[in-house]
């Protein structure tokens, strides 16, 4: 009789649940530090591991994407859709954010020593709010300035620059398109390979993340 497979997403639920479940019981028993040094490790690792594929994933699927066009008219609709799509989630995510807050109160019923500990958290939101004001003197372009990187390797260092690699993705695919394919061929076919081994590694990535999600949640609750 063929045995039935546990499916991931019921995986990675169940190490929510018992993430959240240890994380609880570690606080009671005073074990807090146990989480610290010896769960919560593993999903800062697994956390890493989808950051560090997250670069060369988007600008694989992107250039190949845009080569499997054929035609470079087609890019211009593909492009619309997409700059679409991000302004709308964009949206999206600022109302739920706002809308969230409105109903939660973060904050409300933290005592002042969990206070004191957030002081990261607001040094942060000071920073981004400084960044924002800046950004509004700059002008309504300041956008798409920032949209083309002045070095790639340099914009390839942070995942807070995937604006900037998509940008050059989509240049560099559409560059391919407009040079004869059997000049590009080779590019074409590593291109093609180079997408199927970061498919493969999310694939490897993927299979810890019940474990991952264990241990973030353990710690998020001892914290």
């Amino acid at each position: 009789m063929r045995k039935r497979k546990f499916p991931l997403y019921l995986q990675i639920l169940l190490g929510m649940l018992l993430g959240i479940l240890a994380g609880f019981i570690a606080v009671r028993t005073g074990h807090g530090q146990f989480i610290e040094h010896w769960i919560k490790p593993w999903g800062q690792i697994f956390i890493k591991l989808l950051q560090v594929i997250a670069i060369p994933l988007v600008f694989c699927s992107l250039v190949k994407g845009v080569i499997s066009l054929k035609d470079i008219a087609h890019l211009s609709r593909l492009g619309g859709r997409v700059l679409l799509i991000y302004i709308a989630t964009t949206v999206f995510a600022i109302v739920f954010g706002l809308f969230m807050a409105l109903i939660v109160s973060p904050g409300k019923l933290c005592d002042a020593s969990q206070l004191s500990g957030m002081e990261g958290f607001v040094q942060t939101a000071v920073e981004s709010a400084q960044k924002a004001t800046e950004g509004k003197e700059r002008g309504p372009l300041a956008f798409f300035e920032d949209l083309v990187p002045e070095n790639i390797v340099s914009a390839a260092s942070s995942n807070n620059n995937m604006l900037q690699i998509i940008f050059f993705a989509i240049l560099f695919g559409t560059a391919l398109l407009a040079v004869p394919a059997e000049k590009t061929r080779t590019v074409r076919s590593f291109i093609d390979g180079l997408n199927e081994v970061m498919l493969k590694m999310v694939d490897f990535i993927i299979l810890a993340a019940p474990i991952g999600v264990f241990s973030l949640m353990g710690a998020m609750v001892v914290s």
